[in-house]
């Protein structure tokens, strides 16, 4: 079959064009490609970043700044095979090289294949990602390289009272370097996951829910992290208040039990903590947000066996004019160990986040994005340092 090239700008099929992922950036396309019978589009994407960094190493001392440019391209495919079955594949090359400092250059991306099915009732369905990426450590604020990889299939239930899903599936994620005081397999693990999630629907677009996740880890060299597993089951609610302003709550335990404690006499071989969310959002026009959000959540440390990570963020979204959004976001986090050696202490550190920036929209697919983003990050215990980042950031944003 060929490929015609149809110039379906939005309404032209029928519909809004559904926004396109580019990055981090959610983008109306300029048009699509797309087969004659329209049961397959695709959308070509791609991103051009002009990025500075202060402190490329997060460290407390002798920071080293340095600049650096990006680039991204990828597709975005929409299958239609039936009124019942779908399926979607994003994938996005990625790169980054910096002017000095070239052992921070990498080569990512990302890449997603979800194929659903919905009968009347029943749904099923598969999901396979993949990312490449270095993204700054929760606990240090380094940029380290790792891949992760992980699929999942599913089967469900949609009435119009009740739902229910329940997956399951398995996951790898391997660090690509020996930085930070470990060695990439001491990081790396494989493991399993699954989740059971029930709804029950109210009126007002609201939802009560149950919700229980599943996974485990085994290391590829456990000569210092411990293998273990998890389970958390959450009770939740969300609902729409006034017809506009959404509102999650979500409230449960982390469980979670390794093969040994992190260290003699930390206590940690079992380890319970909060894990929930609360979460306002209120759109005052099509174009402009105001939201606030507090969670906890939990995660393996690399200094004890589990650490908590609980914070909160202000952030708004202001239509400014048809083509410009100006926004701005306040961040704030406690990242703490749940135990310690005996005669440690346990690892704390407090971070906040100042994010400034503005959107630009020239024409339906192109869009332009300038952000400020200022980190200061507080290690209560000096055996890890402070540091502070201060990132500039320029996009250049495309999708047809």
């Amino acid at each position: 079959m060929l490929l015609a090239v149809a110039a379906a700008q939005a309404g032209e099929a029928g519909g809004t064009e559904a926004p396109v992922r580019v990055g981090d950036f959610n983008l109306e396309p300029m048009g699509n490609l797309a087969y004659a019978n329209g049961t397959l589009t695709i959308h070509p994407k791609a991103m051009l970043t002009v990025g500075s960094d202060s402190n490329v190493y997060a460290t407390e001392t002798d920071e080293t700044s340095d600049q650096y440019v990006g680039g991204l391209v990828g597709l975005e495919a929409r299958y239609l095979a039936s009124e019942s079955l779908r399926a979607a594949l994003d994938l996005q090359l990625r790169g980054n090289r910096y002017f000095n400092e070239s052992n921070r250059n990498m080569l990512g991306g990302t890449g997603a294949l979800n194929v659903d099915w919905k009968g009347e009732a029943a749904t099923a369905g598969v999901a396979a990602n993949y990312a490449r990426f270095d993204d700054p450590l929760v606990q240090t604020g380094q940029k380290i390289q790792r891949q992760n990889l992980d699929g999942e299939g599913y089967v469900g239930w949609q009435g119009p009272t009740t739902n229910a899903r329940l997956g399951a599936g398995g996951r790898s994620v391997q660090y690509l370097e020996d930085v930070g005081g470990f060695q990439a397999d001491q990081r790396s693990y494989t493991g399993a996951i699954a989740d059971l999630r029930l709804g029950m629907l109210g009126g007002e677009d609201t939802e009560t829910y149950l919700m229980v996740k599943y996974s485990s880890w085994s290391y590829a060299d456990n000569t210092l992290l411990n293998d273990g597993s998890q389970v958390s089951p959450v009770l939740g609610w969300r609902t729409t208040l006034g017809g506009r302003t959404k509102l999650v709550l979500e409230g449960g335990v982390d469980l979670r039990s390794y093969d040994e404690e992190s260290g003699a006499g930390a206590d940690d071989k079992d380890v319970i903590v909060p894990a929930g969310i609360l979460l306002v959002a209120w759109p005052w026009t099509e174009r402009s947000e105001l939201s606030a959000r507090a969670y906890a959540k939990a995660d393996n440390s690399l200094t004890s066996n589990a650490y908590l990570v609980s914070g909160a963020q202000l952030a708004v979204r202001w239509g400014a004019t048809n083509q410009t959004i100006i926004f701005a976001s306040l961040d704030g986090m406690r990242i703490e160990d749940t135990a310690a050696a005996t005669g440690d202490e346990r690892e704390v550190r407090d971070t906040g986040i100042l994010s400034l920036g503005a959107e630009y929209t020239a024409v339906k697919g192109l869009a332009f994005r300038l952000t400020g983003r200022q980190t200061a990050s507080d290690a209560k215990v000096k055996t890890s340092g402070d540091y502070d980042r201060t990132d500039v950031i320029f996009d250049t944003v495309f999708a047809f």
